[in-house]
């Protein structure tokens, strides 16, 4: 079995209005696609039509995906993000399954405030510029813990933002012959750092503007095992 990971540049390559779509191709051979499932489904899309008008604009920014390819031919999910209207930011999910064809698994607005039904937890966009910097709080046992959130349509994170803070900061402190003179075994403690700093990850399903998150089993004790799913719903502006 060969496995593959792709990644594309997150950069500005096309501007998408009405039908028309601006391509970025995915190399034959690894997935042997592009966005265009996607770009479809971005430029004719009901729930879109419902929030902005029919007459909405849509900007491809980047992607990345990964995949494999067996004998039973070529499985793989790619993630592609999408600016609406040069404001909202989306993320729109593909995947392709033996010998179906490439479908949609779902869409998710991320640039906005989502707040957490079972728990007093809510979150905005991380910002790429700043991604150390807390974008949510989650209160547990009247505690707030200033918390690092990062979502798309499958994989919430969830880290400790003053334990991520206090590695980074520590991190920048040491020159580069202190980097070539750690044990391999002080080496592997900063790099799992951010393995470290993550209190809990959940499985996503995506639904447009709110979605249901599901605590992973590696940290299903996280909450004394009182709590398994969590549903987010936008905080409306």
């Amino acid at each position: 079995m060969k496995k593959v990971l792709l990644l594309l540049l997150s950069t500005l390559v096309g501007i998408l209005s009405g039908c028309s779509a601006g391509k970025l191709s995915v190399p034959s051979g690894i997935l042997a696609t592009d966005q265009t499932v996607a770009d479809e489904y971005m430029t004719d899309n009901s729930f879109l039509t419902a929030r902005y008008g029919s007459d909405y604009t849509v900007t491809f920014v980047g992607g990345s995906g990964e995949g494999e390819v067996n004998q039973s031919g070529k499985l793989g999910i790619m993630s592609f993000q999408y600016m609406i209207n040069d404001t909202d930011l989306y993320d729109v999910e593909v995947v392709k399954e033996k010998h179906d064809a490439w479908k949609v698994k779902g869409l998710l607005l991320e640039s906005t405030t989502y707040s957490c039904d079972e728990l007093s937890f809510s979150f905005s966009l991380c910002s790429t510029e700043n991604y150390y910097e807390a974008n949510g709080n989650l209160n547990i046992n009247d505690t707030s813990i200033p918390v690092i959130v990062s979502v798309n349509c499958s994989l919430m994170t969830v880290e400790n933002a003053e334990l991520r803070q206090q590695y980074e900061k520590a991190w920048e402190q040491f020159s580069v012959t202190d980097v070539e003179n750690m044990s391999s075994a002080e080496r592997q403690q900063w790099d799992d750092r951010e393995k470290a700093c993550t209190m809990f990850t959940c499985s996503v399903e995506p639904q447009f503007d709110s979605f249901t998150a599901v605590i992973n089993s590696d940290y299903a004790d996280f909450f004394d095992n009182t709590v398994n799913t969590l549903h987010f719903h936008e905080i409306e502006p």
